[in-house]
């Protein structure tokens, strides 16, 4: 008895709507992964540049060579670079694509945040518009392009009413209290152009202005900078002051001594503190001293600035607190309150009668730390006081 084996029809249509989408996946694939290979090696160029001195750089752990350095290098992962310099140095990690240009350039100062400097690399993107991206340290910096200006940090511009493509364009970054940057980038079509920024925090924000403690034995300049002196070790910003006098030149006079308000002596140049317990000045001193007060705002000398400046100057001079104030009518029965800070909000820690002689020791928005009963020191506002 012969049996028949019943095979459905089948439809070679049905097969080749299915397997051809498939091979096409496949094939997009294979492509994609062998585009993505080639993009993510091959060789890139590199210039690395250091201001106002040599400094060895290294290239993933390796030693190339010494600023100014040039040259190139094949890229299979992300770049590392070092510049090593003296007290400060720089490193970075980045990823750019292979057939394109990184450039360095760096100031690098005497610390993090006295040191600048831009990083610029390519990145092959997935639009053929051009873009330019930058970072920056501080962030919220203000950015123009071509003088347009664009926002702040960070920020990607790819407006093609402001980026054209194989065009120069001047990027400059700017911040109230930090040195500017300015930098030229070409946009290519399928690219994106990276800048990472580090602006340079001014050591001074105006030039000194002499004291009236100012003596024939000593000139006393009053350094006023409270975005510095209440965030930044006051040795490295003495250190800042004298680097950026160095390099950048001006008309800064050339100090032989700096003194804060609790009386700490910093060395110039090192930023090292002066032991004024065993000190004793040098016989080849300059007369008279220039001495640089480090203040968080405008006003005279402190008591404890006072008397290390007078341990300086020894036998060749003296130097007084010479600013003194009068207690005004307040309109109340106590006269004029004493607060432990500069403000309405801090704790009142003393009274001042109407006529009380006292001396001025600093001045901030509006209030005056003075000196009162001999030893104590306290905030008071501004308004009451008529100064001698």
């Amino acid at each position: 008895m012969g049996y028949i084996l019943n095979v459905p029809n089948f439809d070679i249509r049905k097969l080749i709507f299915i397997a051809v989408p498939l091979l096409i996946a496949l094939a997009g694939a294979l492509f994609y992964i062998g585009w993505s290979k080639r993009n993510l090696s091959g060789p890139v160029t590199i210039s690395v540049n250091s201001l106002y001195t040599n400094a060895p750089v290294f290239i993933d752990g390796n030693l190339v060579g010494n600023t100014p350095y040039k040259g190139q290098k094949n890229i299979s992962a992300p770049l590392s670079f070092v510049i090593k310099g003296e007290p400060n140095s720089f490193e970075t990690t980045i990823r750019p694509s292979p057939g394109t240009e990184v450039s360095i350039s760096r100031d690098l100062g005497v610390s993090g945040e006295f040191s600048s400097g831009r990083t610029v690399f390519i990145e092959k993107s997935n639009t053929a518009l051009p873009s330019i991206s930058i970072v920056s340290t501080p962030v919220g910096v203000e950015v123009t392009v071509d003088g347009i200006a664009v926002g702040k940090t960070p920020v990607a511009i790819s407006d093609p009413k402001i980026i054209t493509p194989d065009k120069e364009h001047k990027v400059k970054l700017s911040l109230a209290g930090y040195e500017g940057q300015s930098i030229s980038v070409i946009p290519k079509k399928w690219y994106r152009a990276n800048a990472i920024v580090d602006l340079f925090l001014l050591p001074l924000r105006e030039n000194p202005k002499e004291l009236a403690e100012s003596t024939d034995s000593a000139k006393i300049f009053g350094i006023v900078n409270p975005e510095v002196s209440l965030k930044i070790p006051h040795s490295v910003w003495v250190r800042a002051i004298s680097y950026y006098k160095k390099t950048r030149g001006g008309a800064l006079v050339e100090f032989s001594y700096f003194v804060d308000l609790d009386g700490v002596v910093y060395k110039i140049g090192t930023g090292e503190v002066e032991d004024l317990a065993n000190f004793s000045p040098p016989e080849s001193a300059p007369s008279p001293l220039i001495i640089g007060a480090l203040q968080t705002s405008a006003g005279p000398l402190s008591e404890k600035a006072v008397s290390s400046i007078q341990k300086i100057l020894g036998a060749k001079g003296t130097v007084t607190s010479s600013k003194k104030a009068t207690v005004l009518e307040t309109g109340t029965d106590f006269g004029l309150n004493v607060r432990s800070g500069a403000g309405v909000a801090f704790e009142k820690i003393g009274e001042l009668k109407v006529g009380t002689i006292v001396d001025i020791l600093e001045e901030n928005s509006g209030w005056t730390k003075v000196k009162f009963d001999g030893t104590k020191e306290g905030w008071v506002s501004s308004s009451y006081l008529s100064s001698k």
